[in-house]
């Protein structure tokens, strides 16, 4: 068990919020070893595999997160066919990572790799998924918003991931994983601490900057 740090920095604007779009869209990571900061396969340090994920640790101090490969035709093919699926899956069973594969494959979607990813964006962590799962990653940290993770590994020590997510994506994934807790949190109840499923500490913090 470990914690997982999210700092979420939301601009206050006093004008109407425009609603954003709840479309199913599926993060997917990739490690590029040849151009990812001059990094090349000669200085990976590290690989194992966690689920369908690779994972790199260089000599730079990085810790690199690969996806199983995937076409964009293939991931957004599997999103729309998703999303009408998901809103017939009730919340009990959207919620456990295993009844949702097996939904999943018994509606025909049987690409292991399209499976996987999909289970994790709707019932996981997102692309937060194989760190969260890595026996040896002890600490999780997200600073804001298009912001690399940074990971405490038991072995290699502080790390920084190739895990960026989005404004938008840091929104979504913050409200998954608060509301499998029970809670909420807004700009007015700041600060939150929860344990997650599977026991780990969880502790939110927004940040406001009021225009």
């Amino acid at each position: 068990m470990f914690e997982v740090i999210v700092m979420v920095f939301r601009r206050i604007s006093l004008s109407k919020k425009v609603e954003k779009s709840r479309r199913l869209k599926v993060k997917v990571v990739h490690a590029d070893l040849k151009s990812f900061n001059g990094t090349t396969r000669s200085t990976v340090i590290d690989e194992y595999k966690i689920d369908l994920a690779t994972i790199f640790i260089t000599s730079d101090g990085r810790y690199l997160v690969h996806d199983p490969p995937i076409t964009e035709y293939e991931l957004e093919a599997a999103e729309r066919e998703a999303e009408n699926l998901i809103f017939t899956i009730p919340d009990v069973i959207s919620s456990k990572e295993n009844g949702l594969q097996r939904i999943l494959i018994s509606a025909g979607i049987s690409d292991d790799r399209i499976v996987y990813l999909l289970s994790r964006e709707i019932s996981g962590y997102s692309a937060l998924q194989p760190a969260i799962k890595d026996p040896y990653v002890e600490d999780i940290q997200i600073p804001g918003p298009d912001t690399p993770a940074r990971i405490m590994h038991s072995i290699y020590g502080p790390l920084v991931s190739n895990i960026v997510f989005t404004d938008e994506e840091l929104d979504k994934l913050v409200e998954k994983l608060v509301h499998l807790s029970g809670k909420s949190i807004s700009v007015y109840q700041p600060m939150l601490s929860i344990r997650l499923p599977e026991g780990h500490r969880l502790t939110v913090t927004y940040k406001r900057d009021r225009t």
